[in-house]
């Protein structure tokens, strides 16, 4: 399958297809099922398109979900508070945990957060990785989010 918009609307719509009629619970098994029908992805574009459709993960299967998409800043602060623990994974790598399902929308806040010193989120389920460009802005990062997410 090309890269090029159609085909990413003809996946997405098959994905919402699969989540609404299946019971997926990963994406290895969505890739799978997209695979038996002749589809041909990578991973990465599945996580993005499960991100940009708003599927959350309840109970241990995928559901349509709305996506949300914090707004003001005291709405990013509420999400990105929502972080369990964090902690530094070499020099410019941090690992954040979070309750289950949670770390996309954590993941969604810090970029709209727009931290200068952020270069890039990955989120998983409950865990997200936050690359930054040194140590420096790595420990800035740190200090902002045990600020956030002290109680």
């Amino acid at each position: 399958m090309s890269g090029n918009s159609s085909s990413r609307e003809t996946r997405r719509e098959l994905i919402r297809e699969l989540i609404e009629k299946s019971n997926i619970g990963s994406q290895q098994d969505l890739l799978m099922a997209l695979s038996m029908r002749g589809v041909r992805v990578n991973q990465s574009s599945i996580s993005r398109d499960l991100q940009e459709m708003g599927v959350v993960k309840v109970r241990g299967r995928y559901l349509i979900g709305e996506p949300y998409i914090p707004d003001t800043a005291e709405e990013i602060r509420e999400i990105i508070g929502m972080v369990r623990s964090f902690h530094a994974a070499g020099a410019n790598l941090l690992i954040l945990h979070t309750p289950q399902g949670l770390a996309s929308a954590v993941g969604v806040a810090l970029d709209r957060a727009a931290w200068p010193e952020v270069l890039g989120t990955i989120s998983g389920d409950d865990t997200l990785f936050l690359a930054t460009a040194s140590r420096r802005e790595q420990i800035v990062v740190e200090a902002r989010l045990a600020q956030m997410t002290a109680s």
